[in-house]
């Protein structure tokens, strides 16, 4: 069974214990549960209702809190009675094929030039996963792996989206390259951070907003995204410089725009949306 070095203190580990209250036993119930798909060879429970669930690891409150705690934290999913514990045959790739082996006799006999082969295709991918690391890449991320932080924005801006205030969502589980170089500029970046502090300022600007609807105004675009003027979007919106009917405060290229509407042909609509 593959347990992480810093399984402990994994984010998800740590929002379970406080979902049970504080409770340091927290990351012992999970191992029991791994245990037991181990000595099961299974992963995925036709019937393993919340006491059973309790009972195999020795929770020692309600089990209904625990069967909910468990699920709240991303350890299991749940279907009625059926329990599965989620990635477990993922980390445990290698020892569920030694348990089909195992069902066939063993290991599949390879002469030693297949043998020398496979070595050094198992090092060519390894130096392939080092040369990765060393690059920094920004790939995307599988969900346990994104900053919790992170993942709060992105739920918000997905229930952005099912209101029909944005154009277009954003992927949970693997957040894009442009999404996770815009949370670098964030982290990196004090006054942007400060900027995206009050949330509720930001939604009440994008409600007051038709141009923000458009396929432009993406997450990245929010995080750190600048206008042709070199400001940051986040906080020309934050000013009600895209706010509907407001052309008081929305910038010198849209006034010009708008005057030039007036008194004949303009520029387009395309056009606009760069300026801005």
């Amino acid at each position: 069974m593959i347990v992480e070095p810093d399984f402990p203190d994994h984010w998800k580990t740590r929002m379970l214990v406080g979902l049970l209250g504080n409770d340091e036993a927290a990351p012992v119930y999970v191992l029991r549960l791994w245990a037991h798909c181990q000595n099961r060879k299974q992963w995925e429970f036709d019937l393993m209702p919340a006491e059973a669930l309790k009972a195999i690891c020795k929770f020692p409150g309600d089990s209904a809190q625990f069967l909910t705690s468990m699920q709240t934290a991303g350890y299991i999913v749940c279907d009625g009675p059926k329990i599965r514990a989620v990635n477990w045959e993922t980390y445990n790739k290698t020892l569920i094929s030694a348990w089909e082996n195992g069902k066939r006799g063993g290991r599949p006999k390879t002469d030693r030039l297949t043998d020398r082969l496979t070595d050094r295709e198992e090092e060519r991918r390894e130096e392939e996963r080092g040369e990765e690391k060393k690059r920094g890449s920004t790939a995307a991320k599988p969900a346990d792996s994104i900053d919790p932080e992170l993942l709060d924005w992105l739920g918000w801006w997905n229930r952005l989206r099912s209101e029909g205030l944005v154009a277009a969502g954003v992927e949970m589980n693997h957040p894009s390259k442009g999404v996770l170089a815009g949370w670098s500029r964030v982290r990196n970046n004090a006054a942007l951070r400060s900027m995206l502090q009050d949330r509720d300022a930001i939604e009440r600007e994008i409600r007051a907003s038709s141009f923000v609807r458009q396929s432009w105004f993406r997450l990245e675009k929010l995080f750190g995204g600048c206008n042709r003027d070199g400001e940051f979007i986040v906080a020309k919106l934050i000013e009600g410089g895209y706010r509907d009917g407001d052309r008081s405060t929305r910038g010198p290229n849209v006034r010009a725009n708008d005057a030039a509407t007036r008194v004949g042909p303009g520029p387009t609509s395309e056009t606009r949306i760069r300026d801005l």
